[in-house]
């Protein structure tokens, strides 16, 4: 018999759990199953709109997800879901879906996207069973950083730093909200979103290189060394490249990329990865002409909902199924 607790807060006994479950996870299927800033938001607690989902078989965890709302995007609810590799296929799956569903539902979303990592014919049926459409493409690409890197000289006037932490966390956030005026998840982070990332273990200023022209931030290349808890040692990711709306065009962009996999390099990586939109086409052109390829495909599954008749969502444990 499994059961799903709900609770607001991951603390305590319940962070230990979750890293084993992901690791396990992440060796069984090749990639990371859950966004770390989801994650990050269920640890700093005090957000009615945050919920995880973990789902037990007598006392072993064997499944988590969460769910978020976007109040700003129209009551968008966000769903991830994984399952302990060796209790698949047992329901396990569909009773978090359920809940997720149901909760997202409670707290007044108009519609749920919950993602699928890796495409998996499994996750696909378990989507389509519950009457979810694909909405959005994520590409993971890869590439070794073993060869020949490009030399892409930086545009004049522009300088290339490391990010100074205690004086660039609002300069910074003003240009990623130009950078990304739209992006359904990159253009919304707050200050306690950044410093959230700050605080991880994998975190370091000078993995974070600015570009500078006349004293301005013009755009940024922050790399990140994967935390080898949970993820291969020796792998990098380009994880945020942005480039400010007037100075493009101008081959910063490419500038940035250029020195952001030398930097990984000579850090010690031998791998380098990415996310792009699939709709994306002049990001994805842009990583594929330095050598990029793909290794995986992420899905957005989205499902319209009609909100509860219950009202809002309580913090109760589901029933047993």
């Amino acid at each position: 018999m499994h059961h799903v607790r709900v609770v607001a807060r991951l603390d305590g006994p319940l962070l230990e759990a979750i890293p084993p479950l992901l690791r396990l996870a992440a060796e069984a299927d090749g990639h990371y199953p859950v966004g770390e800033h989801k994650l990050l938001r269920l640890r700093r607690g005090g957000d009615d709109r945050t919920l995880a989902l973990l789902a037990y078989h007598g006392d072993l965890l064997v499944g988590y997800a969460h769910v978020v709302i976007y109040e700003e995007d129209g009551r968008r609810g966000s769903c991830e879901l994984v399952v302990h590799p060796d209790h698949r296929r047992r329901g396990i799956g569909g009773l978090l879906l359920d809940a997720a569903i149901r909760r997202a539902a409670g707290l007044g979303a108009a519609r749920l996207d919950v993602w699928a990592y890796g495409h998996r014919p499994g996750s696909d049926q378990l989507a389509f069973r519950f009457g979810c459409v694909p909405r959005r493409r994520l590409l993971h690409l890869r590439r070794p950083l073993d060869g020949a890197l490009p030399e892409v000289p930086l545009p004049p006037g522009v300088t290339l730093r490391a990010f100074r932490p205690g004086q660039d966390e609002e300069p910074w956030l003003a240009l990623n909200r130009r950078m990304f005026e739209g992006h359904p998840e990159n253009g919304r982070w707050t200050r306690e979103d950044l410093e959230g990332r700050m605080g991880q273990r994998w975190f370091d200023p000078q993995d974070f290189l600015l570009a500078e022209r006349a004293g301005t931030l013009a755009g940024c290349c922050w790399t990140k060394r994967e935390d080898e808890t949970l993820h291969a040692a020796g792998s990098g990711e380009i994880y945020v490249l942005g480039v400010a709306p007037e100075a493009r065009c101008g081959g910063l962009g490419r500038a940035l990329l250029a020195a952001g996999l030398r930097h990984l390099r000579d850090a010690g990586c031998g791998t380098a990865a990415v996310y792009v939109d699939e709709g994306n086409r002049p990001a994805a052109a842009l990583y594929r002409g330095f050598g990029f390829s793909l290794h995986h495909v992420d899905t957005c599954y989205s499902l319209d909902l009609e909100p509860a008749a219950q009202g809002p969502a309580h913090l109760r444990d589901e029933p047993a199924a």
